[in-house]
């Protein structure tokens, strides 16, 4: 500021004085032992708009002239004269705030006298937004402010009447409607109307005491006033009569309802005498009950057993905010720890699927690589596989610092219930990932694991029972797929009508009966999942001898030991479908090649052969195609034998064939419908479980002393859950579907006589040229059944 900054100030004062308040009367004596001048008020504010107004006064906003701001004005109403006892209490107001100096009490700038008398004092002008108001929004849904910040607000209030006791006055009005808003947030205490001295610093100057005015009067708003103030015994007032209306306001933030919820105000003096407030935290047991037993115990009816200063309210408050500050310090720590791990999981996951290709093309290289090979191409293999284990390393380490991390969050915040899921959901991962490779005791032990964590809730999510509601003939005969002597055999199989069956999670199979003839349903049942079966088994009825009915519905396809195809298990739903109970036989395919179909010289071009451009091992004997005994190169030939040698040209004429003669049309199987027939519906690795053993199927070990071609259904346990036959074994088999939409290949399932153990997994897909033929190499036909022949059926 200048050095002529003091004198501009006193000049404009002095013109304001004499330009505004020349025609003035001259000063009142209002009744308060002193005189204030009318002069200074009309010439430094302006009044302005209303900003509230009370039962005795009211406050509206004026412009400061001198110091060019905007200032809350109180000031008395102009009701008729004025009333003494209302002036001296409006003055001593005046008097005593302007004495409580205090951060949380809202400061007097100025005091004085309107013209006509009337006295006013000027303060910041804050938000008219009360605690109340802030109350109202809270119970009409609003979120804010949080009860962390409810509890800072009102301690600072606290510490405001801690002061004003210190200085020797009691408000005696406190409540939410007094506690107004700052501009920065704080909680101010306002409205000192029914203060009263109880010794102290504080002083006032009034002509009369104010008690004395008041004896045997309730003044104060009953929801927040003491039992001693509502009896109108003034004389027990004290610092204790403001700590239970303290105790009332924390009450009301705790619950959102004041303790005492009658409506008349003679009801509700009854009550403060006669009546205890319920505890908070039996109206919300989500409140702390530190702060509920504290606002009750300002609540107690005897001054007595009361906290004894404002501030004690402060003290366990801020104990409960401290305790408060750590949780919130050590959730933050669960929530880094969660972010952690989930950075951990994310690369994890990433690893997983390059192990998964990787793993894939290790696979499909030895299928591809022959025994003999020299060791430069299987060095080449043994680096490929090194690659993998440490990918599978890597990827196993990251998961568990995943999980590591994911525990930590949860030892520090127990109740962080975003660690919690994700550390259920990573141990349920692995326990399916355990189990589509076959891994049961892993898997078991993730499942553990998860339940430790998760407890009942887990375990009931993994073991839930299921309605399943059956539509189909009654009734049906229902069976539970169970691990048996290393197959998945039916147990507890029964009889069961249509309609609504609770079952446990599994895997199970439907069976009917139509025209002597088997058809099933197999299906999974999810943990807790309602499931509806719409089996119908009647199209059995429009398909031919040898063949069963593939009920339409959900596999799962793909995944577990598949060397070709990289990519994950899926579940698909397929319309249902006809298929050949067994491959097609020799006997069979002979039958084609001598039906006059294409004539003998063409029909001999499509007998068996070891491959494309050999010659057929069968003959042309008196015009028509032969199956010897014994062929030349001295191998047996038997009707029962799958025929074999031929391409999937050579199938696809057979199918043309045979459709021409039913009236149906017979072709080959698409992957995934050879899948499904195959392993059901549970994703089973082999058509009758997921553990392999030679005795199981025909392939190059099941038999002692060397391998060649046996009839069809020579292995009884090689069945899938729809009672096809020989679908792990005795003879691979062409599809329909093109190998890696390459349309000259076509993919090949199954395993053979002389093929090995990999071979045999239902997921198994080779690659042949469809013109190519292989002695390990057959088929077997579907039929697709129309709307119409279904309805018929």
């Amino acid at each position: 500021m200048s050095t002529d900054a003091p004198d501009r100030l006193h000049n404009t004062i002095a013109e304001l004085d004499r330009t505004m308040g020349s025609e003035l009367p001259p000063p009142a004596r209002v009744p308060t032992g002193f005189t204030l001048s009318q002069r200074t008020a009309a010439a430094r504010y302006e009044l302005l708009d209303e900003l509230g107004s009370g039962q005795q006064g009211k406050v509206i906003r004026a412009r400061d002239r001198i110091l060019l701001r905007d200032v809350a004005m109180k000031l008395l109403h102009a009701n008729g004269p004025m009333d003494a006892d209302a002036a001296s209490r409006f003055v001593a107001e005046a008097q005593l705030t302007a004495q409580l100096e205090h951060p949380h009490v809202i400061p007097i700038h100025d005091a004085g006298q309107l013209p006509g008398g009337r006295p006013f004092y000027t303060m910041p002008l804050v938000t008219h937004r009360t605690l109340a108001d802030v109350l109202d929004a809270l119970r009409a849904g609003q979120t804010e402010p949080t009860l962390v910040r409810r509890m800072r607000l009102f301690s600072g209030a606290c510490m405001a009447v801690h002061a004003a006791h210190e200085a020797g006055v009691i408000h005696r009005d406190l409540k939410p409607q007094n506690l107004l808003l700052g501009r920065t947030g704080e909680l101010m205490v306002a409205d000192f109307g029914l203060a009263r001295l109880t010794g102290g610093q504080a002083q006032v100057r009034t002509e009369r005491r104010l008690v004395e005015t008041l004896a045997g009067s309730p003044m104060g708003t009953p929801l927040y006033m003491p039992p001693e103030q509502a009896r109108g015994d003034l004389e027990a007032l004290g610092p204790h009569s403001d700590v239970y209306a303290l105790g009332a306001i924390l009450y009301e933030l705790l619950t959102l309802r004041p303790p005492i919820v009658e409506r008349t105000f003679a009801a509700q003096l009854a009550a403060i005498l006669t009546q205890s407030p319920v505890a908070p935290h039996v109206l919300d047991t989500s409140l702390p009950q530190d702060l509920g037993e504290l606002a009750l115990a300002a609540l107690a009816k005897k001054p007595s057993r009361r906290p004894r200063h404002a501030s004690d309210l402060v003290d366990v408050i801020d104990g409960w905010l401290e305790g408060r500050f750590e949780q919130e310090r050590r959730r933050s720590h669960a929530r880094a720890r969660v972010s952690f791990a989930r950075e951990r999981q994310k690369a994890a996951d990433v690893m997983s699927e390059q192990a998964q290709r990787l793993a894939g093309q290790v696979r499909h290289h030895w299928v591809e690589t022959p025994e003999h090979a020299p060791l430069s191409e299987k060095e080449a293999l043994w680096t490929m596989e090194a690659e993998l284990d440490e990918l599978r390393l890597r990827r196993d380490s990251l998961e568990d610092e995943a999980v590591a991390s994911l525990e930590a969050a949860l030892i520090a915040a127990p109740e962080e219930e975003a660690a919690r899921h994700a550390l259920i959901e990573r141990h349920l991962a692995r326990r399916r990932r355990h189990l589509d490779a076959g891994e049961v005791r892993l898997a078991a032990a993730a499942e553990r694991e998860a339940i430790r964590w998760g407890g009942e809730e887990v375990r009931s999510r993994l073991h839930a029972s299921a309605e399943v509601r059956l539509v189909g003939p009654d009734p049906m005969l229902l069976g539970r797929y169970t691990p048996h002597n290393g197959r998945l055999s039916l147990v507890d199989r029964r009889e069961v009508p249509a309609g609504s069956v609770s079952l446990e999670p599994g895997s199970y199979r439907l069976e009917a009966e139509v025209d002597q003839r088997l058809a099933y349903l197999p299906f999974v049942v999810e943990p807790g999942r309602r499931l509806e079966l719409d089996f119908d088994p009647t199209p059995l009825r429009a398909l031919p001898l040898g063949f069963a009915w593939i009920h339409g519905g959900t596999s799962r396809i793909g995944g577990d030991g598949d060397a070709s195809r990289l990519e994950p298990a899926r579940d698909v739903f397929l319309e249902g479908f006809g298929m050949g109970l067994y491959p097609v036989t020799c006997a069979e395919y002979l039958e084609f090649l001598r039906s006059g179909y294409e004539p003998p010289e063409a029909a001999l071009r499509r007998a068996p052969r070891a491959s494309a451009d050999a010659e057929p091992y069968w003959r042309l004997v008196d015009g028509g195609v032969d199956m010897p005994k014994e062929d030349a190169d001295g191998d047996s030939w038997n009707p029962r034998f799958p025929v074999l040698g031929v391409s999937a040209q050579d199938a696809e004429a057979y199918a043309d064939w045979r459709s021409g003669l039913t009236g149906l049309r017979h072709r080959l199987p698409t992957d995934d419908e050879w899948e499904r027939a195959a392993r059901g519906a549970d994703g089973r690795r082999h058509p009758w479980g997921d553990r392999f053993d030679p005795a199981f199927c025909k392939m190059r070990l099941s038999r002692p002393g060397g391998f060649d071609p046996e009839p069809v259904g020579a292995f009884p346990t090689d069945v899938s859950p729809f009672g096809i036959r020989d679908m792990a074994g005795t003879i691979a088999e062409w599809t329909a579907s093109a190998y890696r939409e390459e349309p000259t290949q076509r993919s090949v399932r199954g395993g053979a006589w002389s093929t090995r153990a990999h071979r045999c997994a239902a997921t198994f897909r080779g690659m042949m040229i469809e013109s190519h033929a292989s002695g390990d190499l057959g088929f077997r036909l579907v039929i697709g059944l129309d709307a119409q022949r279904l309805k018929s059926a």
